[in-house]
């Protein structure tokens, strides 16, 4: 839930789907290899990497990693857990402090093809006054 609340944060402040893959570099991969999914990071820690640790602490990734490495051994992360949440929630809002009604799907829309029309209408994303007919095939 949290990750798709990421996911809603860039996509209402990412314009063009171009534009995703530097994002993907300079904001999804740095979180995900400074998070403890490939390094424990008690490990860290305990390593001498202590400001790695910091910086891992304050990672939301972190903790939906270490809360779902505590749930294997039976275990509940309470920290991670309170901070899942309100990264969950707080992603939510700046997802809809962000949104544009005006800049929505139906906007647009209106100057796509016609395939395109048909698959946003197939998905049930316009009002169905703005979709144009289904196209049905001949009986036999």
């Amino acid at each position: 839930l949290m990750l798709s609340a990421f996911g809603l944060v860039l996509s209402v402040y990412i314009r063009q789907l171009e534009n995703f893959a530097g994002t993907m570099n300079f904001v999804i991969f740095p979180m995900f290899f400074l998070s403890s999914a490939l390094y424990p990071i008690q490990r860290m820690h305990d390593a001498g990497a202590v400001w790695i640790y910091r910086l891992a602490s304050f990672n939301p990734f972190t903790h939906a990693v270490e809360a779902m490495r505590y749930a294997l051994y039976g275990q509940v992360a309470t920290l991670s857990i309170v901070v899942i949440i309100v990264s969950t929630i707080v992603f939510y809002m700046i997802a809809a402090a962000g949104y544009d009604p005006q800049r929505g799907l139906v906007r647009n829309t209106r100057g796509a093809s016609a395939a395109g029309r048909m698959v946003i209408c197939a998905l049930g994303a316009l009002k169905r006054g703005n979709c144009a007919p289904a196209v049905r095939s001949p009986s036999l």
